[in-house]
C-alpha cells in the first residue's frame, strides 16, 4: 500500500513540473507550398511538411478548385522570407503536434523573426485556428497584428473583396 502511494505521488509530482520551453527545432525550408505550409529538411535529416500555427492563407487552386484572391501574393510573401533559409520550428503546448493530413503544426522564425507574425501584419495572412481546437498561444498577439493589417489596408485586406475568415 505503501508503494502504491509513493509511485501516485511521484505521478502526481511529475504532472505538476512547470511546463518548459516549448519544443524547437532548426531545419532549411526547400519549398514553399502556399502561404502557409512549407516543406522542410530538420536538423535530423527528415523532411516534413509543416503548417504554420496561428494562421491561414489562402488557398492555391488544387483538385479543380481555382485559387483563393491573393494565394500567389501570400505564397510568395513567405517565399520571400524563408525560401533555401533555416528557420526555427517551435511547437505550442496548448496545440497538436500534427494536424489530421500529417503535416507538423509549428510556429516558424529565421533570424529572430516571427514568420507568421510578419505575414499577419503584411496582410497575407489571418490570425486562424480550427474552431475545434484551444486558441494558440501567439493567438492574441496575431489577433492584435491583423486588426493593426485590417484598418492599414494591408495585403489581402485591400486587394481581396472578401476574406472568408
Amino acid at each position: 500500500m505503501k508503494r502504491a502511494a509513493a509511485v501516485l505521488m511521484l505521478a502526481l509530482l511529475v504532472g505538476c513540473q512547470p511546463q518548459g520551453e516549448p519544443s524547437r527545432g532548426l531545419a532549411v525550408v526547400v519549398d514553399v507550398i502556399d502561404g502557409d505550409t512549407l516543406t522542410v529538411d530538420t536538423a535530423e535529416g527528415e523532411r516534413v511538411r509543416v503548417r504554420m500555427l496561428g494562421i491561414d492563407a489562402p488557398e492555391e487552386a488544387k483538385d479543380g478548385t481555382p485559387a483563393e484572391c491573393g494565394a500567389s501574393e501570400a505564397k510568395e510573401a513567405l517565399a520571400a522570407l524563408v525560401d533555401d533559409r533555416q528557420v526555427g520550428l517551435t511547437a505550442d503546448s496548448r496545440s497538436d503536434v500534427e494536424d489530421r493530413y500529417g503535416r507538423r503544426l509549428a510556429y516558424v522564425d529565421v533570424d529572430g523573426l516571427d514568420v507568421g507574425a510578419a505575414l499577419i501584419q503584411a496582410g497575407w495572412a489571418a490570425a486562424w485556428h480550427p474552431r475545434s481546437a484551444v486558441e494558440p498561444e501567439r493567438g492574441p498577439s496575431y489577433q492584435k497584428a491583423q486588426k493593426r493589417a485590417q484598418a492599414a489596408g494591408s495585403g489581402l485586406w485591400s486587394t481581396c473583396p472578401t476574406v472568408g475568415r
